[in-house]
């Protein structure tokens, strides 16, 4: 199944939509701010890939970053819940976790941190020490799982099309890559799978819908004057779907 031409304007229509917005400067973040630059700076570059593997016949990488791409989705749309809190909470997981990696250092690669000043060190221990009682599920900023977030936030529907098939596939799952599997004697070790097209058109789509939640709340927190072009975005994918 090709990417359809309706498809592809849809792409092209939020694509447009991103570098439009992007060009918008930003005085005097909020903690809250800065978090949608980083997601919506992150989710466009993932967005792009996505276009460029399918493009190329990649369906399967192509979910596989979709993924990621909803991760982000799911976590932006959660901080948006709570602003100001959840934007300190994302934030400063950071210090959480480089406590983590500076433990892990210091018990396999010790000589690794000769050239840290211990004022670097004791100030990375102090902002650990500050937060650590913030992050009670160590290897979770929000406190939840993804499956979670996506039920509080009501996307069941869109993690039970999208997650479980993509995770599958990042993770290698035999029911996500048995086309693979080679199933008959005397073939090459090389095996070419025939659900590549099928995954470009579904990475596209999803991908669509997930940026287009994000850039959602981008329009909505800076009143940008883009909520027609998304609106006609969402319309076209529900067209699509019938």
């Amino acid at each position: 199944m090709e990417i359809t031409n309706q498809m592809t304007e849809l792409y092209d229509e939020l694509n447009q939509a991103a570098e439009n917005m992007g060009q918008i400067p930003i005085e005097e973040a909020s903690e809250y701010d800065r978090v949608l630059q980083l997601f919506f700076s992150r989710a466009r570059r993932t967005f792009r890939a996505v276009r460029l593997l399918a493009d190329h016949g990649y369906g399967e990488q192509a979910l596989i970053l979709v993924r990621t791409l909803y991760e982000d989705t799911v976590n932006l749309l959660y901080i948006s819940t709570n602003p100001d809190r959840l934007a300190k909470l994302f934030l400063e997981y950071a210090h959480f976790r480089n406590f983590k990696y500076l433990q892990y250092l210091q018990e396999h690669y010790p000589e690794s941190l000769k050239l840290e000043g211990s004022d670097t060190l004791h100030n990375l221990i102090q902002e650990y020490e500050r937060v650590r009682q913030n992050y009670p599920r160590g290897d979770s900023w929000s406190g939840h799982s993804i499956s979670r977030l996506a039920r509080m936030l009501y996307l069941d529907g869109l993690h039970e099309t999208l997650y479980k098939i993509t995770s599958d596939l990042a993770h290698g799952n035999v029911a996500g890559v048995y086309h693979f599997l080679v199933t008959r004697d005397n073939r090459t070790i090389g095996v070419q799978s025939g659900t590549s097209l099928d995954y470009a058109t579904q990475s596209v789509i999803l991908a669509v819908e997930c940026f287009r939640l994000i850039l959602n709340e981008v329009n909505r927190h800076f009143k940008l004057p883009f909520g027609e072009a998304l609106e006609h975005t969402r319309r076209g994918l529900a067209d699509l779907s019938h």
